[in-house]
């Protein structure tokens, strides 16, 4: 027999009562039975690891800790072992993964979601709240809530043509992409991933380069994912994630001829309307360091600093200085420098 308890118009807290159960028992027609109904959801606690959603939550999972309420009903603490996973959901959207292991130590249960679906709910922010909530299996719902950065570069290269992407192996891409608004990372680093995101391989780490003239793998796949993590002194920011791309068997060799000289030169209009583009042109795989000044010759912006290949690379400075705030209008140098070999232009920014 089961018995419903309709709680409309109640305010959350705790009731008790009985249930009187009627029968053809001549001895006691009658029955109460005491009975205690919990309205609302009780107070759990929620560590979401990592901070950010990036590869380093185990490639497609983000992990929830999750603490049952204390006190729970009857009063003592729930048993994180009675949490009915079938009932766990972040950001009430975003189910448990049923592939996923789930962990129990020392009274915190390890919860794993997919990655990329709750990443696509997210807003962008520096603190932006994400909430788990389930129930104790039979005794009372929870909900919990914990912050997570949400500081996503933004990629200018488009990839996707009717919504998937499909790429050349052995090809060349140019990479060009954005600081998250309103603020500057210390660096970057980009993983590609050939099975889905089961296992990743690093492309580059640490760079401060907005530009990266990248070789598609010529392994062909049908699930790879191309990641772009931004991150500063506190740790990983944000995520771009690249998914559904299909890479075509090819070659290893690089499409486009090989600049034949060192050269700067300045791309598009100038004077330039509150951006900038250069283009870099190496014979030879160099260390360069290309920087922005101002008139005065104090430094604006750091636009790459690192190994980059032979080839022609596009490099836009988005008008920020390293604060992440706007440069004024006026006289702008940026100088290039790759081994012996050094390169200026100037040009004026308008706004």
């Amino acid at each position: 027999m089961w018995v419903s308890f309709d709680a409309t118009g109640l305010a959350d807290g705790d009731y008790d009562g009985s249930v009187r159960i009627a029968s053809n028992d001549l001895d006691e027609p009658l029955t109460d039975v005491a009975a205690s109904l919990h309205v609302g959801v009780l107070p759990a606690t929620l560590d979401m690891d990592p901070g950010t959603l990036n590869l380093h939550s185990n490639g497609n999972w983000v992990t929830a800790l999750v603490t049952p309420p204390n006190p729970c009903l009857p009063p003592g603490p729930c048993d994180v072992h009675d949490i009915r996973l079938s009932s766990l959901m972040l950001r009430r959207a975003v189910s448990l993964d049923p592939d996923a292991p789930v962990g129990y130590l020392d009274g915190v249960g390890y919860f794993k979601f997919d990655r990329a679906a709750l990443q696509e709910l997210l807003p962008e922010g520096n603190a932006v709240p994400v909430e788990v909530i389930g129930e104790v299996e039979d005794v009372t719902w929870f909900s919990a809530t914990d912050l997570v950065r949400v500081l996503r570069p933004h990629m200018n290269t488009v990839f996707t043509q009717n919504g998937r992407a499909v790429l050349n192996g052995g090809s060349r891409i140019w990479l060009d992409w954005t600081d998250p608004e309103g603020h500057v990372p210390t660096g970057y680093d980009m993983s590609y991933s050939a099975d889905g995101g089961q296992t990743w391989v690093v492309v580059f780490q640490n760079s401060t380069s907005h530009t990266f003239h990248w070789l598609v793998p010529s392994a062909p796949t049908e699930e790879a994912l191309l990641e772009l993590v931004a991150s500063d002194a506190l740790g990983p920011m944000g995520v771009w994630l690249q998914g559904d791309i299909e890479v075509l068997a090819g070659t290893t060799g690089v499409e486009g001829e090989t600049p034949k000289s060192f050269a700067l030169r300045f791309a598009g209009k100038n004077p330039a309307p509150g951006r900038a583009q250069v283009e870099l042109a190496l014979p030879t795989a160099s260390r360069v360091d290309v920087r922005v000044h101002d008139l005065r010759g104090a430094l604006v912006r750091n636009l790459a600093d690192g190994d980059l290949p032979a080839g022609v690379h596009q490099l836009r400075w988005d008008g920020l200085d390293q604060s992440g705030r706007p440069a004024p209008a006026g006289v702008y140098f940026v100088r290039a420098e790759a081994g012996d070999r050094t390169g200026r232009v100037r040009f004026v920014l308008l706004h």
